[in-house]
């Protein structure tokens, strides 16, 4: 039985049954991805594979919210969105992604709505001005931004979206879903 009380998004709840298929869970990290369960693999190793999915500021491991990145990434190659990716290898402040077809270097931002059913802003709940000053702490590093939105309602979509064509800079951000 889990021991959190607390309702887990769809996301969680998506990561939680894929764990098995990806590897052994042991405090809260992932230690190996074993053999995967992606689709599209771009022809990668599961080394290859492995290493997207390790976090350089934590010496490579192999933790959720990577494999979260690693997935967003890989579809988005498949899409066509991005060329050929690797893992930035920079440690803390590096971005997720290199595109290796044009150098270009992708920070994958997840925003949610209401986390935890939270709908203050001092508790983490959305708005637009804080997803606007994520997005531009990237954008300042040099980095394009992948907006993760699987977590957020209909209307703070539409809220940053419209955000974001005001301040210009549509053609550096890749929505995902």
């Amino acid at each position: 039985m889990d021991s959190n009380p607390l309702p887990k998004t769809f996301v969680q709840e998506h990561y939680l049954n894929e764990m098995n298929g990806f590897g052994d869970a042991k405090g809260g990290k992932i230690e190996g991805t074993g053999k995967g369960q992606l689709g599209y693999t771009g022809g990668r190793t599961q080394k290859e594979l492995d290493d997207l999915a390790g976090d350089p500021s934590y010496g490579g491991e192999i933790r959720d919210q990577g494999l979260k990145e690693r997935e967003i990434g890989i579809d988005l190659e498949q899409q066509g969105k991005l060329g050929k990716i690797v893992r930035d290898p920079q440690g803390n402040g590096g971005a997720e992604f290199i595109d290796t077809t044009n150098n270009v270097k992708w920070d994958v931002k997840s925003f949610v709505s209401y986390p935890n059913g939270h709908t203050s802003p001092k508790k983490g709940a959305f708005t637009v001005n804080n997803g606007m000053k994520a997005i531009n702490k990237e954008l300042d590093k040099s980095y394009n931004v992948i907006l993760d939105k699987r977590d957020m309602i209909t209307e703070h979509v539409e809220q940053l979206k419209e955000a974001i064509e005001k301040a210009g800079i549509s053609d550096r951000i890749i929505w995902y879903p």
